[in-house]
């Protein structure tokens, strides 16, 4: 059997991508800015849902679902 490298993760970033991220990285919002409504509101129109929130990480993600279903120490 031929064995195949699988990429961990390759970026596809366009230059206009990058330059929006550095416009981002120059304002004084990083993560509350007007881009981050921006984007929210594209994902739940994406997702079909009323409302998405951006988060800072995925262990944050998952400490809202994990609250969201009332788990908890022990469960």
């Amino acid at each position: 059997m031929k064995q195949q490298k699988v990429e961990f993760f390759k970026h596809n970033l366009s230059s206009e991508d990058i330059d929006e991220c550095v416009k981002v990285l120059k304002s004084i919002f990083l993560t509350t800015g007007k881009l981050t409504q921006v984007v929210e509101n594209k994902l739940a129109n994406l997702l079909g849902c009323f409302y998405a929130v951006g988060l800072t990480s995925c262990t944050d993600a998952l400490f809202l679902g994990l609250k969201y279903f009332n788990i908890g120490p022990g469960d």
